[in-house]
């Protein structure tokens, strides 16, 4: 009985290998999903200065403190683009982005405070600009994920501009010359992803 079970296995080992080496190379491009559709459900959109106030919760060190207030200080009415500089091309597939002012814990929370900012202004009250069912909705600052830079796929943030000297990526500067990485946002009139520059 061990004898044909090892033929066996054998055999399944040897059909397998057959399969493989007969096998044809498939050509496949990257996927790309559908441009995100944006729909506006008639309700309230923030226009004009809307005056933020931030509340800290936990230990912040000055330095900490001066990154979010030159982020909230650096936003710019609609038209007007942040200011830029020359830059280094993209990073290539696999290379992790360093955090643009060196602290990952507060350019981490500004990334996710420049989306939660956005869905404020083009929905602030449930029946602005949403993706799909209004009772889940999917806002502007959502419906782009891990979109950075041109290019962007799964796994990939995009071709982003990296600081000659730290080697830190980001695509906006703002006040103060502070860098910041901020994710594309969708655009409701032409539903695709504007990468801020």
């Amino acid at each position: 009985m061990d004898r044909a079970t090892s033929y066996v296995g054998c055999g399944a080992v040897l059909l397998a290998l057959l399969l493989v080496s007969f096998a044809r190379p498939c050509h496949s491009s990257l996927y790309r999903p559908p441009p995100p559709v944006m729909v506006y459900h008639a309700g309230e959109v923030l226009d004009g200065a809307v005056p933020i106030s931030v509340l800290y919760y936990g230990a912040f060190s000055p330095h900490q403190k001066a990154i979010i207030a030159d982020f909230l200080l650096s936003l710019s009415p609609r038209g007007r683009q942040p200011q830029h500089h020359g830059h280094v091309p993209g990073r290539g597939r696999g290379e992790t982005l360093r955090a643009p002012n060196g602290d990952v814990g507060v350019d981490g929370m500004l990334i996710n405070l420049a989306a939660l900012l956005a869905g404020a202004v083009t929905n602030p009250y449930g029946h602005g600009y949403v993706q799909g069912d209004p009772g889940a909705p999917v806002e502007v600052g959502a419906a782009c994920p891990g979109v950075y830079g041109r290019g962007a796929y799964q796994g990939y943030p995009g071709a982003v501009k990296l600081d000659m000297i730290t080697g830190a990526g980001y695509n906006v500067v703002g006040r103060n010359g502070r860098k910041y990485l901020v994710p594309a946002l969708v655009d409701p009139d032409t539903n695709s992803c504007i990468i801020m520059t």
